[in-house]
C-alpha cells in the first residue's frame, strides 16, 4: 500500500537504510529529509518495504533516495515509487555505481547520465 511519507516514518526508513545502503543516513538525517521535501512509503504489513525521498526547487525533483526491502525487490515496488516521482515533472539523482539494479531501472525510465563522481552517477531525466 503507497502512502505519503511522515516524520513519523524516520526511524523505520533509517533501519532500513543501513541494510540497503553502504553510505547509509541516520534517523536524524533522514527526518531533515522528509521535513525538507515528500516522498511515499509503501506498506506491507504493517512494515516500510519501500520508500522514496524527494526534494523538489525550482521545477525539478532531486530523487535523494529510492529503497526497497532486499525481501521485496523484484515485485514492482521500485518502479511504482519511482513511477510517481516521475509524475512531478523533471527529476535529477545520483546513483551509486556499485548498484546495477538501480541502474538498469532509471535507465529503462528515460534516465541519461550527465556527470559523475568517484562513487556515483549523475542522472537526469526530463519530464515527460
Amino acid at each position: 500500500m503507497l502512502q505519503a511519507v511522515a516524520e513519523h516514518h524516520a526511524e523505520e526508513i533509517s533501519e532500513l537504510d543501513g541494510k540497503l545502503f553502504d553510505n547509509s543516513l541516520n534517523e536524524h538525517t533522514i527526518r531533515k529529509e522528509i521535513k525538507a521535501g515528500w516522498g511515499y512509503v509503501w506498506l506491507e504489513g504493517g512494515k516500510i518495504a519501500g520508500y522514496a525521498l524527494v526534494r523538489s526547487q525550482e521545477g525539478l525533483s532531486d530523487l535523494t533516495r529510492l529503497g526497497v526491502h532486499r525481501d521485496y525487490q523484484g515485485r514492482g515496488i521500485g518502479r511504482a515509487l519511482l513511477k510517481i516521482v516521475l509524475e512531478g515533472g523533471p527529476v535529477m539523482l545520483f546513483v551509486r555505481k556499485n548498484n546495477p539494479g538501480a541502474i538498469r531501472l532509471y535507465l529503462r525510465y528515460g534516465f541519461e547520465v550527465k556527470g559523475e563522481t568517484d562513487a556515483s552517477w549523475l542522472m537526469r531525466r526530463p519530464s515527460s
